[in-house]
This record gives C-alpha cells, sequence and structure tokens, in this order.
C-alpha cells in the first residue's frame, strides 16, 4: 500500500466525499477514488484500475471490503 501512495504523490489536497448508499464509503481525492464497503451485499467498484484491495475482487466489491481505484 505505500509503494500505491508514494506513486500518487501528484493528488490534490482536497477530498470530495461520494454518495455510494448507506453502507458504502466513499472519498476521491483528485484520480484516486477509495471505497469501503461496509455492507452485507456486494456494490459496484468505480470504473478504472484497481490499485489496492483488502479481500479478492470480481466486477463488484465485496461486504467488509475496500479497494482504491484509480480513474482511467
Amino acid at each position: 500500500m505505500l509503494a500505491a501512495r508514494r506513486a500518487l504523490v501528484d493528488l490534490p489536497d482536497t477530498v470530495e466525499l461520494l454518495d455510494l448508499g448507506p453502507d458504502v464509503l466513499g472519498v476521491r481525492r483528485g484520480r484516486l477514488t477509495v471505497v469501503l464497503n461496509c455492507g452485507q451485499s456486494a456494490v459496484p467498484l468505480p470504473p478504472g484500475e484497481v490499485v489496492v484491495a483488502s479481500g479478492p475482487l470480481g466486477a463488484d466489491l465485496s461486504p467488509d471490503t475496500a479497494a482504491w481505484v484509480l480513474d482511467d
């Protein structure tokens, strides 16, 4: 995770809170989106390249899983 963070040193200081549903926390900072699924059902991942994930991924983000996604 630290290597991924070092590769993103050009991110702006501002952070945007995303409305992804009642059980999903999402924040965007520049081209990086961080998504945390706290619910009991899988949710769609935002488009882009997953650079870090806390569990196995498919097209969706599993419950109790987080992912860092870079915009294309």
